[in-house]
C-alpha cells in the first residue's frame, strides 16, 4: 500500500512539473535521438526560437493554445515540448509517422526534418557518434 502511495505522489509531481501533462517515459534510444535533434535545432542556444518556445524539436504542430513563434509551436513548458519530441521520435522508430520510418538514414530524415539543410544530419550524427548513413532505427543509446 505504501508503494502505491509513493507512486501516486511521484505521478502527481510529474504531472505538475511537466505543466499539467503526464511525462512520457522514453527509451534511452528515443532520448538520445531527441537530444541530438534538439542540439541540431539550436535548443541549447540561449535565446533561440526552440528554447523560447519550449520546443526542443522545433516542431510545427500548429497553435496548441500558446501561440506560434516563427511558425513553430509554443509549448507551455519545456517538459511538454520534450514530450512532443519524444512522441515524434517514437513514431519514427515505430513506423507510425507520416514522414519517417526506422529504415531511413539520418541523412534521409534530415532532408525531410530540416527542409534540406545538409548540416542538420551531420550535426545529429556527430552528436550520436554515428555516420549520416546510419538508419535511424539502428541508433543505439
Amino acid at each position: 500500500m505504501a508503494f502505491i502511495f509513493v507512486l501516486g505522489i511521484v505521478g502527481i509531481a510529474a504531472f505538475l512539473i511537466f505543466g499539467g501533462s503526464m511525462a512520457i517515459v522514453p527509451t534511452t534510444q528515443v532520448q538520445a535521438i531527441a537530444k541530438a535533434i534538439a542540439r541540431a535545432e539550436g535548443f541549447y542556444v540561449q535565446g533561440s526560437i526552440p528554447q523560447r518556445a519550449n520546443n526542443p524539436g522545433d516542431l510545427k504542430e500548429g497553435d496548441k493554445g500558446y501561440g506560434l513563434l516563427d511558425s513553430k509551436t509554443v509549448f507551455p513548458s519545456p517538459g511538454q515540448g520534450w514530450n512532443a519530441l519524444y512522441a515524434q521520435v517514437q513514431a519514427m522508430l515505430d513506423g507510425k509517422s507520416k514522414y519517417y520510418n526506422s529504415g531511413m538514414t539520418i541523412a534521409e530524415v534530415g532532408q525531410v526534418y530540416s527542409g534540406g539543410d545538409p548540416n542538420w544530419a551531420q550535426n545529429v550524427a556527430d552528436t550520436l557518434g554515428v555516420d549520416t548513413e546510419t538508419p535511424i532505427g539502428q541508433v543505439s543509446a
